[in-house]
């Protein structure tokens, strides 16, 4: 695992984005309806975009058309199967700190994880994301295939249904090899 420290400017900058974005949905709900989810998941995108760009590797961050990627690099040979978008797209899953991955973190939603695989996305990062301290910490990532492949479960709580249980993450190294990770990291 790694952790990324957000700058309080950077922070700041998200959420007047994020409290603009949502004027344009009615009321409130689950995810891009809400500010702080919002920015987790911007928050949760940039960190790993700065991973990429640490190691010189351009790496966009999508945040303007929700139609698109999370992420892009667009220096990437392969072309992607989203009408008009060419480079390496990906996504990121996040979720609030004080979760543990594998209590609360590993599921993926089966619409989720068949958008990913029928838009192309080469991986899926997953993130654990600290509001209050400014903190983002990359566990690893799957592919779409990997996710799809995995067992389905049950979930409870307030959002609980069928996901894909995720149990094993790829490691960041296996990406990004320059990454240096945390002592005592999840892996």
């Amino acid at each position: 695992m790694k952790t990324v420290i957000i700058s309080q400017e950077v922070f700041v900058a998200m959420r007047k984005k994020a409290e603009h974005h949502i004027k344009g949905f009615n009321g409130t709900g689950y995810g891009h309806n809400d500010v702080d989810p919002q920015i987790m998941a911007w928050m949760s995108e940039y960190a790993v975009r700065n991973l990429y760009r640490e190691g010189g590797i351009n790496c966009h961050q999508n945040i303007n058309d929700p139609d698109s990627p999370d992420l892009t690099i667009p220096a990437h040979n392969t072309l992607s199967t989203h009408v008009g978008q060419t480079g390496r797209h990906e996504e990121v899953k996040c979720w609030k700190a004080g979760y543990s991955w594998s209590n609360f973190g590993c599921t993926v939603r089966p619409f989720h994880a068949e958008k990913y695989e029928r838009k192309g996305r080469a991986r899926v990062w997953f993130c654990e994301v600290d509001m209050i301290a400014l903190t983002v910490v990359v566990h690893g990532w799957a592919t779409p295939a990997d996710i799809l492949q995995s067992e389905i479960i049950e979930t409870g709580g307030r959002y609980g249904a069928l996901n894909h249980k995720v149990e094993v993450l790829n490691k960041i190294h296996e990406v990004m090899a320059w990454v240096v990770y945390d002592k005592d990291g999840w892996f």
